[in-house]
């Protein structure tokens, strides 16, 4: 039982706990949506450079996520 020796307020650890869950719940939706957003640009960026067999996949890759929006 050496580990489950519980510190201070039980409510204020409660609080603690939600108040940090909700904290990193939005700032992983955050962080997703910026990289996500970087990529879909870098890939519009590929299409355009023409080249033939990479830039008609990544042009359907892009295609999908922005009929998804």
């Amino acid at each position: 039982m050496n580990g489950l020796i519980c510190y201070g307020n039980k409510k204020e650890i409660i609080k603690r706990n939600i108040l940090a869950g909700i904290s990193r719940g939005v700032g992983i939706g955050i962080g997703v949506t910026i990289i996500t957003a970087v990529l879909v640009i870098l890939l519009q960026k590929i299409v355009t450079l023409n080249i033939p067999v990479l830039g008609e996949y990544i042009a359907d890759i892009v295609e999908i996520v922005e009929k998804s929006r």
